[in-house]
């Protein structure tokens, strides 16, 4: 049974990025599809942003290119753009006011 485009460029994406990261626990990969496009959404441990972003966006712009062909080449007949998101984690929030190292309560 062959794999859909998402499962593929999943598949394919995490194993990239496996090979970048170092803590290999926190990656995850999600694929949403549209009818325009297939957004790449990449969760990791705050650390391996920098990796996976790289010197002046080098990597991140490899990567794309890699899926992107990997895409063209397993699936000709699909022209939708590929596209790459790095999902960065919120800083706590409690009653509306955004703690950022300290500890302060509103009440």
């Amino acid at each position: 049974m062959e794999k859909s485009l998402n499962e593929y460029l999943q598949d394919f994406a995490y194993e990239l990025l496996y090979k970048i990261v170092n803590n290999k626990k926190y990656l995850e990969v999600k694929i949403v599809s549209t009818t325009k496009n297939i957004l790449v959404q990449v969760k990791a441990d705050e650390g391996d942003y920098g990796k996976i972003i790289g010197r002046q966006g080098k990597t991140i712009e490899s990567l794309r290119t890699i899926i992107n062909c990997v895409k063209i080449t397993a699936f000709p007949d699909d022209c939708r753009r590929v596209m790459m998101e790095l999902e960065e984690e919120r800083p706590f929030v409690k009653n509306h006011e955004v703690l950022l190292g300290g500890t302060k309560d509103v009440e």
